[in-house]
């Protein structure tokens, strides 16, 4: 307000109503603040640069515990509502501008594939409209989002390289659509198990003729020669000479600072086995993992037994409703042995666990309170930051930093 510059405030209809009384004086013509939190005698009154300017987003009530704004703040804005892009070509221009960055030599795949990223652009959008079609959406009500088709993008592009243009494309449709599909809640898994068996075959149809013949290298986790052989994921050398990593062959990931251990948790039995795989090709993207299934299947045990084999230690961190953002964050403590009233900053185990570049599960996730979700949600997407009002810091997640979350279905 002082400086005249832009404020953002975002997801403005979760702050609590006190919050959104305060800023009502801002929003007034007079456009002024009165701060009473300094104590002062004369009370401090700010009134805003004639350049300030206040912005605001949110998402619309009713919309995964979103609420709505009360009219009477809601007429001291001017809104704008933001549609889906759902234009097939701004959609083929975003996909297409993102897979180009892949346009690079090929480390281990066939180099004279006659897929580029504009024939890999046009097939993403080819199956995203059947996959709509099947479930009978429409890409404004419910189906595959902007951030799926970028993240399937991202995928594509990291890993082509060493994949090749069609591999990348059908293993980044698994990570994105088909390990997802047992998240619907009105499915069967008869309905889940065709979904998924139509989806891959679909896939395999827009590929060029002379891939769909040799398809059967990469579309199912069975068919890749580890699998044949039974064997379980484990550490190897790169092939550029590089660190060494840990995974099965072709998704790896780097090896932490500790010693890896097996510990007592087997990934060498099938299921375990193709478990962890999805977990590893879900990793070649930076963006947290989020495993959901019955009680007791082993979700919180698998990526313990990866941690552990990767030598990356794990911090486990159960949530319930009654957890707050302090909780995982940290606050003021008193010091122990120091005279009393003496308080000192404690990190909690999710800001510890940043701080140190560890991995963290986050249990019973869905447990959580909507307003800690939301707290977390910038060390959760592209920002990769997590802001400390109490420290007025931000601290950015270091890359051998990762987030699981674990939960149960709704139904359970």
């Amino acid at each position: 307000m002082r400086r005249g510059d832009l404020l953002l405030i975002d997801e403005i209809s979760l702050a609590e109503d006190a919050v959104l009384e305060r800023l009502n004086s801002v929003l007034d013509p007079s456009r002024t603040l009165t701060v009473p939190e300094k104590g002062e005698r004369q009370l401090e009154t700010i009134v805003a640069h004639p350049s300030f300017r206040l912005l605001a987003t949110m998402n619309p009530g009713g919309d995964f515990g979103k609420k709505e704004l009360s009219p009477a703040l809601r007429n001291r804005f001017t809104e704008v509502w933001v549609p889906a892009v759902t234009a097939r070509e701004e959609l083929l221009s975003l996909l297409s501008r993102t897979l180009s960055a892949a346009d690079a030599p090929m480390e281990e795949a066939d180099a004279t594939a006659e897929w580029d990223a504009g024939d890999a652009a046009e097939a993403m959008l080819l199956f995203v409209e059947w996959l709509g079609e099947r479930r009978g959406r429409r890409p404004s009500s419910g189906g595959p989002s902007l951030r799926d088709l970028l993240a399937w993008a991202g995928f594509v592009r990291e890993t082509q390289p060493r994949l090749g243009w069609p591999a990348a494309y059908v293993h980044g449709a698994c990570l994105t659509f088909v390990d997802a599909m047992g998240l619907q809640v009105s499915s069967s898994r008869a309905e889940r198990e065709a979904l998924r068996a139509a989806s891959v075959s679909k896939l395999v149809s827009l590929l060029p003729a002379h891939e769909q013949r040799r398809a059967d290298l990469y579309v199912g986790t069975d068919t890749f020669p580890a699998f044949a052989a039974g064997a379980a994921p484990s550490p190897t050398a790169s092939p550029n000479g590089g660190s060494a990593r840990f995974g099965l062959d072709p998704f790896f990931v780097p090896l932490g600072g500790g010693a890896p251990c097996a510990g007592g948790f087997s990934l060498a039995t099938p299921t375990p086995r193709a478990n962890a795989f999805r977990v590893l090709r879900a990793m070649q993207l930076r963006k947290p993992v989020l495993l959901e299934g019955s009680p007791g299947v082993g979700k919180t045990s698998l990526v313990q037994a990866l941690g552990a084999a990767c030598g990356h230690a794990v911090v486990r961190i159960n949530l319930s409703e009654q957890t707050d953002l302090m909780d995982l964050l940290g606050s003021d403590l008193p010091v122990e042995g120091a005279p009393p009233g003496t308080y000192a900053w404690q990190d909690g185990p999710f800001l510890a666990a940043l701080r140190s570049g560890h991995w963290v599960i986050l249990d019973e996730l869905n447990l959580a309170p909507q307003a800690v979700l939301e707290g977390l949600n910038s060390c959760l997407d592209h920002r990769a930051t997590v802001y400390v009002p109490e420290l007025a810091a931000s601290f950015e997640c270091p890359p051998s930093f990762r987030v699981f979350g674990c939960q149960n279905p709704l139904q359970q």
